[in-house]
């Protein structure tokens, strides 16, 4: 699915007019890199698009749009919303947000997830009374392509302001996998070309591996992993040799590849209503 899209196109748009005339609730106010900026929400008070206007820059596009398609049931509605205020032909995509949502926990995730071609990474915890301190996400990659792996069932607690700290709920059950690409990492830069992702994944350098379980040394591989993930754990493990020549022989890939891509590929069939 596609989490979030941000746009911009050289159509000059009258935020007062808009007001006026958008059948949904909305706000006026500025933004860091913008003047101006119109909310655009739904009878549920859920932003359907933050329309940005009066760039502080004179380099800047004059219009920049922010939205979550995944608020529309099709892309033919998401694409009728928005020529109801602009040209959509004119927008040129200059942020996209690929998610998958799977039922794995979080710590499974961080202990077998590897991207390719990526170095930096970090995580974050929450403290909670009944399970401890424990892993809720974390990120591999730097701008402008990054991957942001977290427990969906914590972040929906959070958004429904409970108290999670003491609570179990359902946390844990749910992860999502999100790409964010931004500038030059976004492939298709306009909307008519988004069906593309069909058949042209964006999730290519995301790998799963387990350790084998034939060797002590694959063994003294999955702790490390259980430790500190598979991602740090390739890190280290390169600064004293070749991980690929001495270490990858003891791992072996599971089907969570698989798992991501055709979640991916079944939600944007429904969403361009596309027949398999």
């Amino acid at each position: 699915m596609f989490d979030k899209l941000e746009m911009r196109s050289e159509e000059i748009l009258n935020l007062k007019e808009l007001e006026k005339v958008l059948p949904h609730k909305t706000a006026m106010m500025g933004s860091s890199s913008y003047k101006r900026a119109l909310y655009v929400l739904n009878s549920s008070n859920e932003v359907l698009f933050i329309i940005h206007s009066d760039p502080i820059w004179s380099n800047m596009a004059p219009t920049k749009i922010s939205t979550n398609p995944k608020r529309w049931s099709s892309f033919n509605d998401f694409r009728a919303a928005l020529a109801k205020f602009c040209n959509p032909d004119l927008l040129e995509i200059t942020r996209i947000d690929h998610a998958v949502d799977i039922e794995i926990s979080i710590e499974k995730l961080y202990q077998c997830t590897r991207i390719k071609n990526k170095t930096q990474y970090s995580y974050y915890k929450e403290h909670c009374s009944v399970r401890g301190t424990y892993l809720t996400g974390f990120y591999l990659g730097v701008e402008p392509e990054i991957y942001c792996i977290y427990d969906k069932g914590y972040q929906k607690s959070l958004r429904n302001k409970k108290l999670v700290r003491n609570k179990d709920c359902e946390i844990g059950l749910l992860s999502r996998i999100e790409l964010r690409q931004r500038k030059h990492k976004v492939k298709y830069k306009h909307l008519n070309e988004l069906i593309n992702y069909l058949t042209d994944t964006p999730f290519t350098n995301i790998e799963f591996y387990e350790a084998k379980d034939n060797s002590k040394k694959a063994e003294a591989l999955q702790l490390l992993m259980n430790e500190d993930g598979l991602q740090r754990a390739v890190a280290q493990l390169s600064r004293h040799n070749n991980f690929s020549r001495n270490n990858k022989k003891n791992l072996t890939p599971t089907n969570l590849e698989s798992t991501v891509r055709d979640a991916y590929e079944e939600n944007l069939r429904r969403f361009f209503e596309v027949s398999q």
